[in-house]
């Protein structure tokens, strides 16, 4: 795996982290409801508000990392002794 796949592998799971947590937190409040300002969740609805929130984002995780991170380059493999371009350039050739 090449620093550049590493480097956009972390970045996937990173936003994934982001967007589950935001998912969780839309969807619990979609799951409590109407009630009391202020009052604490009940667990049941936190569980509830996660569940749903998995298969968005293993969605999400999945195609992120195989169309994005861990794309296949059409080009032939470059030498190894190439220096990789900070931007990952080198990698794709751009």
């Amino acid at each position: 795996m090449s620093a550049c796949s590493s480097f956009k592998f972390l970045s996937t799971n990173v936003v994934g982290l982001l967007l589950n947590l935001g998912a969780t937190k839309a969807l619990l409040s979609i799951v409590i409801g109407s009630s009391p300002a202020g009052a604490a969740p009940m667990p049941r609805q936190v569980v509830v508000a996660s569940l749903g929130a998995i298969p968005l984002l293993t969605l999400w995780n999945f195609s992120a990392s195989k169309y994005w991170a861990f794309r296949q380059s059409s080009e032939p493999a470059r030498m190894a002794s190439a220096a990789p371009n900070p931007a990952c350039r080198a990698e794709h050739g751009r």
